[in-house]
Protein backbone atom coordinates (compact mmCIF):
# COMPACT_ATOMS: atom_id res chain seq x y z
CA UNK A 1 0.00 0.00 0.00
CA UNK A 2 2.85 2.15 0.91
CA UNK A 3 4.60 1.59 -2.43
CA UNK A 4 1.78 2.58 -4.38
CA UNK A 5 0.84 5.45 -2.29
CA UNK A 6 4.12 6.94 -3.03
CA UNK A 7 4.33 5.58 -6.65
CA UNK A 8 7.19 3.04 -6.06
CA UNK A 9 5.41 0.18 -7.93
CA UNK A 10 7.43 -0.77 -11.53
CA UNK A 11 4.78 -0.20 -14.40
CA UNK A 12 4.18 -3.66 -14.44
CA UNK A 13 2.70 -4.65 -11.06
CA UNK A 14 1.05 -0.96 -11.46
CA UNK A 15 -1.32 -2.18 -13.98
CA UNK A 16 -1.79 -5.56 -12.24
CA UNK A 17 -2.96 -3.56 -8.99
CA UNK A 18 -5.30 -1.15 -11.48
CA UNK A 19 -6.94 -4.45 -12.52
CA UNK A 20 -7.36 -5.84 -9.24
CA UNK A 21 -8.85 -2.44 -7.96
CA UNK A 22 -10.71 -2.34 -10.92
CA UNK A 23 -12.80 -5.72 -9.64
CA UNK A 24 -12.57 -5.27 -6.02
CA UNK A 25 -15.18 -2.92 -4.19
CA UNK A 26 -12.70 -3.74 -0.57
CA UNK A 27 -9.48 -2.41 -2.23
CA UNK A 28 -11.44 0.79 -3.26
CA UNK A 29 -12.84 1.45 -0.59
CA UNK A 30 -9.68 1.02 1.78
CA UNK A 31 -8.10 2.97 -0.61
CA UNK A 32 -10.40 6.24 -0.53
CA UNK A 33 -10.46 5.75 3.20
CA UNK A 34 -6.56 5.44 3.84
CA UNK A 35 -4.70 7.47 1.37
CA UNK A 36 -4.01 11.25 1.97
CA UNK A 37 -6.78 13.99 0.13
CA UNK A 38 -3.51 14.86 -2.31
CA UNK A 39 -3.57 10.73 -3.40
CA UNK A 40 -6.74 10.73 -3.39
CA UNK A 41 -7.65 14.09 -5.74
CA UNK A 42 -4.98 13.16 -8.18
CA UNK A 43 -4.19 9.12 -8.61
CA UNK A 44 -7.41 7.47 -7.69
CA UNK A 45 -9.43 9.18 -10.98
CA UNK A 46 -6.90 7.93 -13.09
CA UNK A 47 -7.03 4.20 -11.40
CA UNK A 48 -11.08 4.81 -11.42
CA UNK A 49 -11.01 5.90 -15.01
CA UNK A 50 -8.60 2.72 -16.25
CA UNK A 51 -10.89 0.73 -14.17
CA UNK A 52 -13.98 1.55 -16.10
CA UNK A 53 -13.37 2.45 -19.55
CA UNK A 54 -12.95 -0.51 -21.74
CA UNK A 55 -12.72 -4.26 -20.59
CA UNK A 56 -10.63 -6.67 -22.50
CA UNK A 57 -12.06 -9.38 -24.67
CA UNK A 58 -12.89 -12.55 -22.74
CA UNK A 59 -10.22 -13.99 -25.24
CA UNK A 60 -7.35 -12.29 -23.76
CA UNK A 61 -7.64 -13.54 -20.34
CA UNK A 62 -6.37 -16.79 -18.96
CA UNK A 63 -4.32 -17.37 -21.83
CA UNK A 64 -0.95 -16.67 -20.50
CA UNK A 65 0.05 -14.25 -23.19
CA UNK A 66 -1.82 -10.88 -22.39
CA UNK A 67 1.21 -9.80 -19.94
CA UNK A 68 4.03 -10.09 -22.82
CA UNK A 69 2.30 -7.97 -25.72
CA UNK A 70 1.87 -5.35 -22.95
CA UNK A 71 5.12 -5.57 -21.22
CA UNK A 72 6.38 -4.95 -25.04
CA UNK A 73 3.98 -2.31 -25.42
CA UNK A 74 5.35 -0.42 -22.21
CA UNK A 75 9.09 -1.09 -22.82
CA UNK A 76 8.27 1.42 -25.65
CA UNK A 77 7.64 3.77 -24.21
CA UNK A 78 9.78 6.85 -23.81
CA UNK A 79 10.99 8.26 -20.31
CA UNK A 80 8.96 11.03 -18.59
CA UNK A 81 10.11 13.42 -15.81
CA UNK A 82 6.30 12.72 -14.07
CA UNK A 83 6.73 10.15 -11.75
CA UNK A 84 2.83 9.63 -12.02
CA UNK A 85 3.00 8.41 -15.17
CA UNK A 86 4.34 5.39 -17.10
CA UNK A 87 6.20 7.09 -19.54
CA UNK A 88 5.73 8.83 -23.11
CA UNK A 89 4.62 7.99 -26.34
CA UNK A 90 6.13 11.46 -28.90
CA UNK A 91 4.89 14.28 -26.87
CA UNK A 92 1.52 12.68 -24.90
CA UNK A 93 2.39 11.74 -21.23
CA UNK A 94 0.57 8.36 -20.92
CA UNK A 95 -1.13 8.08 -17.52
CA UNK A 96 -2.31 4.70 -17.67
CA UNK A 97 -3.56 1.67 -20.09
CA UNK A 98 -7.74 1.67 -20.85
CA UNK A 99 -7.55 -1.56 -22.56
CA UNK A 100 -5.88 -3.71 -24.87
CA UNK A 101 -7.13 -6.69 -27.35
CA UNK A 102 -5.84 -8.55 -30.37
CA UNK A 103 -4.35 -5.69 -32.23
CA UNK A 104 -2.73 -3.36 -30.22
CA UNK A 105 -2.94 -1.42 -26.32
CA UNK A 106 -5.32 1.77 -25.48
CA UNK A 107 -3.77 4.27 -23.65
CA UNK A 108 -4.94 7.26 -21.36
CA UNK A 109 -2.54 10.47 -21.77
CA UNK A 110 -2.25 13.75 -21.43
CA UNK A 111 -1.66 16.17 -24.41
CA UNK A 112 0.41 18.98 -22.71
CA UNK A 113 0.33 21.19 -26.08
CA UNK A 114 -3.37 21.52 -26.36
CA UNK A 115 -4.03 20.51 -22.52
CA UNK A 116 -6.48 17.72 -23.16
CA UNK A 117 -6.59 14.28 -22.52
CA UNK A 118 -6.37 11.51 -24.73
CA UNK A 119 -7.06 7.66 -25.65
CA UNK A 120 -4.11 6.34 -27.83
CA UNK A 121 -4.33 2.93 -29.29
CA UNK A 122 -1.08 1.28 -30.32
CA UNK A 123 -0.52 -1.55 -32.53
CA UNK A 124 1.18 -4.58 -31.09
CA UNK A 125 4.83 -4.35 -32.00
CA UNK A 126 4.98 -7.89 -32.77
CA UNK A 127 2.06 -6.81 -35.25
CA UNK A 128 3.88 -3.79 -36.42
CA UNK A 129 6.56 -5.91 -38.50
CA UNK A 130 3.53 -7.41 -40.88
CA UNK A 131 2.37 -4.94 -43.70
CA UNK A 132 -1.28 -6.87 -43.64
CA UNK A 133 -1.40 -5.27 -39.90
CA UNK A 134 -0.49 -2.47 -40.06
CA UNK A 135 -3.06 -1.82 -43.30
CA UNK A 136 -5.22 -2.70 -41.28
CA UNK A 137 -4.54 -0.57 -38.64
CA UNK A 138 -4.56 2.66 -40.61
CA UNK A 139 -7.48 1.37 -42.53
CA UNK A 140 -9.35 1.41 -39.07
CA UNK A 141 -7.92 5.44 -38.51
CA UNK A 142 -8.95 6.26 -42.16
CA UNK A 143 -12.39 4.97 -41.60
CA UNK A 144 -12.64 6.57 -38.37
CA UNK A 145 -11.74 9.93 -39.23
CA UNK A 146 -13.89 9.83 -42.52
CA UNK A 147 -16.68 9.09 -40.48
CA UNK A 148 -18.32 12.61 -38.17
CA UNK A 149 -21.02 11.62 -35.24
CA UNK A 150 -21.50 11.94 -32.05
CA UNK A 151 -20.88 7.93 -31.92
CA UNK A 152 -17.74 8.10 -32.70
CA UNK A 153 -14.73 9.72 -31.06
CA UNK A 154 -12.56 11.99 -33.71
CA UNK A 155 -9.12 11.06 -34.70
CA UNK A 156 -6.57 13.56 -33.90
CA UNK A 157 -3.63 11.96 -35.34
CA UNK A 158 -1.85 9.18 -37.38
CA UNK A 159 1.90 8.72 -36.50
CA UNK A 160 4.75 6.34 -35.52
CA UNK A 161 6.79 5.69 -32.53
CA UNK A 162 9.42 3.28 -32.00
CA UNK A 163 8.34 2.48 -35.56
CA UNK A 164 4.92 0.97 -34.13
CA UNK A 165 1.85 3.03 -35.49
CA UNK A 166 -0.53 4.35 -33.19
CA UNK A 167 -4.10 6.77 -32.92
CA UNK A 168 -4.55 9.75 -30.48
CA UNK A 169 -8.49 10.17 -30.37
CA UNK A 170 -10.64 11.68 -28.36
CA UNK A 171 -10.91 10.67 -24.73
CA UNK A 172 -14.06 10.00 -23.49
CA UNK A 173 -15.14 8.84 -19.93
CA UNK A 174 -17.39 6.38 -19.77
CA UNK A 175 -18.03 2.37 -19.45
CA UNK A 176 -18.53 -0.64 -21.41
CA UNK A 177 -21.54 -2.12 -22.35
CA UNK A 178 -20.59 -5.26 -20.77
CA UNK A 179 -20.11 -3.58 -17.47
CA UNK A 180 -23.16 -1.76 -17.78
CA UNK A 181 -24.58 -5.46 -18.24
CA UNK A 182 -22.70 -7.12 -15.53
CA UNK A 183 -23.41 -4.20 -13.25
CA UNK A 184 -27.30 -3.93 -13.80
CA UNK A 185 -28.23 -7.15 -15.78
CA UNK A 186 -30.09 -7.30 -18.81
CA UNK A 187 -30.90 -3.88 -21.00
CA UNK A 188 -34.89 -3.34 -21.67
CA UNK A 189 -36.30 -3.62 -25.67
CA UNK A 190 -36.22 0.15 -26.03
CA UNK A 191 -32.36 0.72 -24.46
CA UNK A 192 -31.49 -1.98 -26.59
CA UNK A 193 -33.04 -0.53 -29.71
CA UNK A 194 -30.95 3.00 -28.54
CA UNK A 195 -28.42 1.36 -28.48
CA UNK A 196 -28.43 -0.29 -31.57
CA UNK A 197 -29.50 2.26 -33.56
CA UNK A 198 -26.30 4.50 -32.42
CA UNK A 199 -24.15 1.62 -32.97
CA UNK A 200 -25.44 0.98 -36.22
Amino acid sequence: MLRLAHSELPAAEMMLVEEHIERCEKCRRMLESSLDSMWHDNVLPVLQTTSEDFERPHEDRGNGHEEQPLESVLKLLGPTDDPHKLGRIGTYEVIGVIGRGGMGVVFNAFDAALNRFVAIKMLLPHLAVSGAARKRFAREGQAAAAVIDDNVLPIYSVAEWQGVPFLATQYSRGTTLQKRLQDQGPLELTEILRIGMQTA
